[in-house]
Order: C-alpha cells, then sequence, then structure tokens
C-alpha cells in the first residue's frame, strides 16, 4: 500500500516488481504483456472507498481506469448509483474485475456508473499519467497485435474490421511456459485458446481401472505383480474363498475376493482392483499450431 501511494517517479525498479507481483492475484491485470504489466505497475495507485461510494458517473468523461484489487462494486444505469443498492440482483464485480479502459483509452464519456456495494480497495490508472508514461501507446500495440492475428484467420475473414476490433478488445494475450497446463478440463473451461506462437499438446486421460484390456494384461502378467494380485483373483482361478471349486467351476473362470469372475465381468473389467495396481494414462489426441483453437465441449458432445 505505501509504494503504491508513491509517485511514479519515486518508485525504484523493486517497488515497480513488488507491485506487478501484487497485482498478479488480480486476473484482469493478467490479461496485458509482461511489458505492460511493468508500465502498469509505475503508474497505478491504492485507493479505498467505504459502502456507497459513486467511482464514475454515467455520462461523465473516462479520465481513469480501475482495477479491483477487493470488496464488490455494482454497474448500474442511473447517475447516482442508487438503483444497485435498492435492486436485489444487481450486476456486479469481484475482486479481479477491471473497467473505465476504452473510455480513457478513446475519451469516451461513461456508459454506466459505478458504485461501491462494501468497503473497496481499488489501484487506478489516472488520465495524466497514462498518457504521460505512454500506456496509450502500447495498449494501442497490442491491441493491434490481436487484430492482425484474427484478420489473419480464415474463420473471422467474413467478420468486418469494427467486429473484430471488438473481439481483440476483449480479448488478452498470455505467454506459457514449456509443460504448463492451461486447462485441466475443458469441461469446465467457458474460454476459446487460440494458438499464436509455440504449440500446444491436447491430452486426455485414460483410466486403465475400466479398461478390459488392462485386466487382461493383469492376468497374462500375474507372476510378474507378486503378492498385490492375491487381491484381484482372491484365490487360484475356479476356486471359491474356501478353497472349493462352484459347482461347474473350471479353470477359465477368475475370482475377486471370493467372488467368481463370469466371462462377462472379465472382459469388461466391470472389476475392482487393489488400489496398488490402479492406473491411468495420458494420450496425446492432438497437438495444436499456431492460428489453431480450441473450445470445450459440453459432455455429450464428446471430449476435445
Amino acid at each position: 500500500m505505501a509504494v503504491a501511494l508513491q509517485r511514479p517517479e519515486d518508485r525504484s525498479e523493486r517497488d515497480i516488481r513488488l507491485i506487478r507481483s501484487m497485482m498478479l492475484g488480480v486476473l484482469s491485470f493478467r490479461r496485458y504483456s509482461t511489458q505492460m504489466q511493468h508500465m502498469l505497475a509505475r503508474v497505478v495507485y491504492y485507493r479505498r472507498f467505504g459502502r456507497g461510494r459513486v467511482i464514475v458517473r454515467r455520462g461523465h468523461w473516462g479520465d481513469s481506469f480501475y482495477f479491483v484489487f477487493s470488496g464488490v462494486i455494482a454497474i448500474t444505469q442511473d447517475e447516482d448509483g442508487s438503483s444497485a443498492l435498492l435492486d436485489p440482483e444487481p450486476i456486479l464485480l469481484h475482486k479481479g474485475a477491471s473497467f473505465g479502459e476504452v473510455a480513457l483509452l478513446k475519451g469516451l464519456r461513461r456508459n454506466a456508473t459505478v458504485i461501491c456495494m462494501e468497503e473497496t480497495e481499488l489501484l487506478v490508472v489516472d488520465r495524466e499519467e497514462f498518457f504521460q508514461n505512454k500506456l496509450d501507446q502500447e495498449l494501442q500495440k497490442e491491441l493491434q497485435y490481436r487484430f492482425q492475428f484474427f484478420r489473419s484467420l480464415d474463420l473471422f475473414s467474413s467478420w468486418c474490421d469494427q467486429t473484430l476490433e471488438t473481439l481483440a478488445d476483449h480479448c488478452k494475450t498470455e505467454e506459457c511456459h514449456h509443460s504448463q497446463v492451461l486447462v485441466t478440463d475443458t469441461h469446465e473451461s467457458r474460454n476459446i485458446i487460440f494458438v499464436t506462437k509455440g504449440r500446444c499438446e491436447v491430452l486426455r486421460l485414460v483410466d486403465l481401472s475400466q479398461c478390459p484390456s488392462f485386466h487382461k494384461w493383469i492376468r497374462q502378467h500375474r507372476p510378474l505383480l507378486g503378492r498385490s494380485l492375491l487381491d484381484y483373483t482372491g484365490k487360484t482361478p475356479g476356486e471359491l474363498q474356501d478353497g472349493t471349486r462352484p459347482p461347474g467351476g473350471n479353470s477359465s473362470s477368475d475370482t475377486i475376493n471370493g467372488r467368481v469372475l463370469s466371462l462377462e465381468d472379465r472382459e469388461s473389467g466391470n472389476v475392482e482392483l487393489p488400489g496398488d495396481l490402479m492406473a491411468a494414462v495420458y494420450l496425446r489426441i492432438d497437438s495444436l499450431q499456431p492460428g489453431q483453437h480450441f473450445v470445450s465441449r459440453h459432455k455429450n458432445m464428446g471430449d476435445t
């Protein structure tokens, strides 16, 4: 807080790194490139507002933009923001959100009022610092990069420039390291991810304990698996728990914990394995190159 209250010219490189590290916990801050993050960390100010405080008013000129560091704010269309305090379901933004960037960058009037629903901490970039430190030029540079990338894709060949610019303005560019996991489950992802540089592998996790061929492999390698297999087979093939064979039993039957397995059980893998025989494996099902993308799909539509 103390560092973020200093004037930009008084901040050391260590101070800037400290602020950037703190702001990486704000989701909307991570949409910017590393260069832009350092530039923002040089100029943001810390501000705290109480409940009911109006931060920006609809119709006023945009002279700042904001990151929500803690607390809750509401978006309304009335000038004083009072409707948000009376509305049972107001439009809310929480920690990690940002607002006001477009109005500041393009010199527009505010199209909504923002009011604090509780004590809220903000990190603010003022107009003077924004243009004096050439953040507008860096933002335009990044926006143009995203726009040109989308324009180069056949997927958006029919889109007009204005619509494509809106898309570029509402997405973010992220740098990912080698072996970094982008999405752990595409069923839970709400994003469309485009690869602009490098390569991404798409993997599927396969539970081998539900795989009939894995059960077949275990039976074929009993001598190599040691005592763990005793929990799997119970007794010798075809024996009951007391060591006797069932009526009509034969050596082609297996048992698990005394239960005789039918041929259907064995072939379907519909049995429970002991813990040390449980296994799973990742299979690479696709490799995404620059210009390609992936999107989550509903479970009944198949995996991505």
